[in-house]
């Protein structure tokens, strides 16, 4: 044996000459000496090496000549494929360019050709090899992937191919069948690990562990059977793999199951849907479930979605979830909820394997709110009512919309007695009541009772029950003056820090033994302020005078009186009567009274300041009777007059007062729901008589030219006025703008009978070629007045100085 170094291929690798000198076959050797003739040349086209044996030695060893090519041979395999049969043959096929040679295949279990390699797993001439041993397979399992390659005696060597090893005849036992052992439900899949050799696999599924009969008997190529079978009931199951032309493997170990059926979904039954319930703690029911499920699943809540954490109402509770045994179909709720609020229940079942039916269809209910509390009847002495209507009270219950009361001489409140109340009263903090009626029988016991209110969340429950003896007062007073609304005058007044004024009350005496009444006089009608509240002795006829002190006029004062007997009963206050302390008229001030030719036809009215009115009443009228009105208003405070002082102004009058005429005119004060005071004195004044009509110019005009002097002349007005008044202005000429009064004759003017005007006066400063303007204005004794319109004339030297 040498050692030989491969320049080319594995540097520092001692190839294997030959281990076995003279032998045919040397696996180990990679160059064998086989049938080598001396001086014949052995190629080794894989690692580009040539052997020839020189001479052989006495001892065996072989003498060689090696030389090494400057570059590997070219590898020429191609279409290489197998079928590797671990029970029978196993054929290699591959193309090679010298087809005279020999050839050997190698099989390992890795792509590098290292991990139990065997060498010469076959050998041959040509394509295929074909090798017939199956003990070659030792160390190798069915359906393993094994690599292996093709040497060429000549040296070539293949790609390194990849294959299955396989075992036809051969099918495992299939294993890790699921479920085992396990509840599961009545639809679902039988699975299990993938059986080698198998082509199809038998499932077979029985009520028996000896597979007497088979509720299933299916072949799939799957390693899984969807199933449908009955539920609480025990199943067995098995598998065994089949391969055509080969036949079945061994059955699978026996496996079970039990199916457990999705339980029936609940159907809620009370409190029913929608329905107002009273107790804080209701129970819940519903329909049970088949099969019996392991639980059922409630839940409760404000919130119609459930949504976790929901806080529900005010009770600081969160949407709750209860198990509830599979054996109960009902539930109570075991901590008050919080009133006034609208819950919502649902229900599903749970089965064994937690597989839950589908949620019952949502009902709510409303909880009432609760009963009032704290029920008082006022006033009392000891159990005994001190009137015929008392008041009842009781605490306020958050969000009621009103109460009812009921009080009946029945501790049970029967049907069949009538109630002595049966009222309603609104909102929420409305906690007490006053009949308005007696209650009746007087001193006799009565009972009552209160509930709350609500349009969703009402009524509650009744209230504990209430009891109280009715009161027996003295009957009810008529009063007999002042008369109810007079105009009283007091009997008399005094002098001192302000008038003083005495009035006398009666009324007729009560009955059923009064000892004393009592009497209250307001200046309102609800006596919220009193200018008095005494008691009085009983006695036949009740009468008394009173000192109602300093007063205003024109005020109303409101009375009333009720009877006490000994045991401090009372009666029901009498009717409110009311009088009135009249005032006087209020006093005019303008226009004053029997003017004359009052020259404006709209004139303002006014008038003193009346203590105590709030508004006044305006009359206007041609008549002194006021039979006709040329205006009849009422004037409030803030609109049409100011209050110092009151006035009508004359641009609120809707037209001109007549001319020439009488007019009368009247105030009248008034003070709200006191009414109104007597009527002012009437005035009246009289209207002047008509404008004059314009007056027209006659000469000079239209730019007439004349000279000094300039006589001015013009037609008279009608009716004749008391007198004319002339204005001359003199315009200078474009492009100056001065204007100057020539003349006028003003205050006083002329004469109405006169229709000329002479100008004497002169111009001095003013530019000359301008242009000379007048007019004239008539005017009535009233010194209301028309004019002309404007009369233009020219001048010339004549009329400058």
């Amino acid at each position: 044996m040498i050692s030989v170094p491969a320049p080319k291929f594995d540097y520092g690798k001692t190839h294997v000459i030959d281990s076995t000198p003279s032998s045919n076959v040397d696996k180990v050797a990679d160059f064998a000496d086989a049938g080598w003739p001396m001086g014949k040349k052995f190629t080794d086209s894989l690692y580009g090496v040539s052997i020839t044996p020189v001479s052989k030695a006495a001892d065996g060893t072989l003498v060689v000549d090696v030389s090494f090519a400057s570059t590997a041979p070219t590898l020429s395999f191609s279409s290489l494929t197998s079928t590797l049969n671990g029970v029978g043959n196993a054929t290699f096929n591959f193309v090679y360019q010298d087809v005279l040679d020999t050839f050997y295949v190698d099989v390992a279990t890795d792509s590098i050709m290292k991990s139990n390699l065997m060498v010469e797993f076959g050998k041959g001439t040509a394509s295929p090899i074909v090798v017939t041993d199956s003990g070659k397979w030792t160390g190798y399992k069915c359906w393993q992937t094994v690599y292996w390659r093709v040497r060429a005696a000549s040296g070539g060597v293949s790609p390194v191919q990849q294959g299955q090893v396989t075992c036809p005849a051969l099918v495992d036992k299939p294993t890790n069948g699921s479920p085992n052992a396990q509840l599961v439900t009545t639809n679902s899949r039988l699975g299990w690990g993938g059986v080698a050799g198998a082509t199809s696999n038998n499932v077979q599924v029985s009520i028996s562990s000896i597979f007497g009969t088979t509720l299933i008997n299916s072949i799939v190529t799957d390693t899984q059977l969807a199933y449908n079978l009955a539920g609480e009931k025990a199943y067995y199951w098995r598998v065994k793999g089949k391969r055509v032309g080969v036949g079945d493997g061994p059955w699978s170990d026996t496996w079970s199951f039990t199916t457990v059926s999705t339980p029936t979904t609940p159907v809620l039954q009370t409190p029913v849907n929608l329905s107002l319930v009273t107790d804080d703690t209701p129970d819940l029911n519903w329909t049970d479930s088949t099969p019996t499920p392991a639980y059922y699943q409630l839940e409760y809540s404000t919130d119609p979605s459930f949504f976790p954490g929901q806080t529900v109402g005010g009770s600081g509770l969160v949407t709750i979830a209860v198990d509830v045994p599979g054996a109960t179909s009902a539930y109570t709720i075991p901590t008050a909820l919080a009133r006034g609020q609208t819950y919502y229940w649902r229900v599903r079942a749970v089965n064994k394997i937690v597989i839950a039916s589908a949620w019952s269809s949502t009902f709510n209910f409303r909880l009432t709110l609760s009963a009032p509390t704290g029920l008082t009847v006022n006033p009392v002495t000891g159990s005994t009512a001190l009137t015929t209507r008392p008041t009842f009270g009781w605490n306020k219950v958050a969000a009621a919309a009103g109460y009812t009361i009921q009080v009946s001489s029945s501790s049970t409140f029967a049907s069949t007695v009538i109630p002595v109340v049966n009222a309603t009263v609104a909102g929420e903090n409305t906690i007490s009541y006053v009949p308005t009626v007696d209650l009746t029988p007087k001193g006799t016991s009565l009972y009552w009772r209160v509930r709350s209110n609500h349009a969703a969340y009402g009524p509650s429950v009744w209230s504990a029950t209430g009891t109280f003896i009715s009161a027996n007062p003295p009957g009810v007073l008529v009063l007999l003056g002042p008369a109810n609304g007079s105009a009283a005058a007091p009997l008399y007044s005094t002098a001192g820090i302000g008038p003083h004024w005495y009035y006398n009350f009666s009324w007729v005496a009560s009955t059923n033994s009064p000892t004393k009444y009592q009497l209250q006089i307001s200046d309102t009608n609800t006596f919220s302020s009193l200018k008095e509240d005494r008691y009085i002795t009983a006695t036949a006829t009740p009468k008394v005078e009173i000192n109602l002190g300093q007063i205003y006029f024109n005020k109303t004062y409101y009375w009333r009186v009720r009877s006490y007997n000994a045991a401090g009963q009372y009666s029901l206050w009498s009717s409110v009567w009311s009088f009135r302390i009249p005032f006087a008229g209020p006093i005019l001030t303008t226009p004053g009274n029997t003017t004359t030719y009052l020259h404006s036809l709209r004139p303002e009215f006014t008038w003193q300041v009346l203590t105590g009115a709030t508004e006044y009443k305006l009359q206007i009228s041609t008549v002194s009777s006021f039979a006709s009105m040329i205006l009849d208003t009422t004037l409030p405070v803030g609109n049409v007059y100011s209050p110092s002082p009151p006035r009508y102004p004359a641009d609120y009058l809707a037209a001109d007062l007549p001319r020439g005429v009488y007019i009368y005119w009247r105030v009248q004060g008034i003070a709200g729901v006191n009414g109104a005071g007597p009527w002012s004195t009437t005035w009246n004044f009289k209207t002047n008589s008509a404008i004059p009509s314009t007056v027209v110019t006659m000469s000079p005009k239209d730019l007439q030219s004349v000279s000094y002097p300039v006589v001015l002349t013009w037609g008279a007005s009608s009716p004749t006025p008391k007198e004319y008044m002339v204005d001359v202005y003199y315009d200078e000429p474009a492009p100056y703008t001065g204007v100057f009064l020539v003349q006028s004759k003003a205050w006083p003017g002329l004469p109405g009978t006169t229709t000329t005007f002479t100008v004497t006066n002169k111009l001095s400063t003013a530019r000359q070629g301008g242009v000379f303007r007048w007019r004239v204005r008539a005017y009535n004794s009233a010194y209301q007045n028309s004019e002309s319109v404007w009369a233009k004339y020219k001048c010339g030297s004549t009329c400058w100085q």
